[in-house]
């Protein structure tokens, strides 16, 4: 289980570049060497899964959270039970689900945000879809 990070929050002009790459030296460059360190031993049990829990600030569009957004994975989040026996097992499945947003504010937060996105894809469509090549070219 992956529950490392923290967050910077501020506008992309304000935020110094050394935060920015501690911030990712932490948030995406721990998760690849965590994710690295624990494939050989995943490969030879033939069993196991990488659970990497994330922050609900990766589906806010609020302002100052960009940098935020492009790392996360925040563990303290109001979903987050906080202790062992409330904690999600993990157990074996053939099919895990690639998110699963905890708590109830997690659970709002990704219904409304996946609620956002299909309006926008209805009502943008047909601009999308016109910016395909045309058939038959390369």
């Amino acid at each position: 289980m992956n529950n490392a990070g923290y967050g910077v929050f501020g506008s992309i002009e304000e935020t110094p570049g050394e935060r920015v790459r501690a911030l990712f030296d932490t948030n995406v460059l721990g998760l690849l060497n965590l994710t690295r360190a624990a494939l050989p031993v995943l490969r030879r049990q033939r069993a196991g899964h990488i659970v990497t829990m994330g922050s609900s600030a990766d589906y806010l569009d609020t302002v100052g959270t960009l940098i935020q957004a492009a790392s996360t994975f925040d563990g303290h989040e109001p979903g987050i039970p906080s202790g062992p026996s409330k904690r999600p097992r993990p157990r074996r499945l053939t099919q895990p689900p690639r998110c699963r947003p905890l708590g109830r504010d997690s659970v709002e937060l990704v219904a409304y945000k996946l609620a956002h996105v299909a309006g926008e894809l209805a009502s943008w469509r047909e601009v999308s879809l016109s910016t395909d090549y045309p058939s038959g070219s390369s």
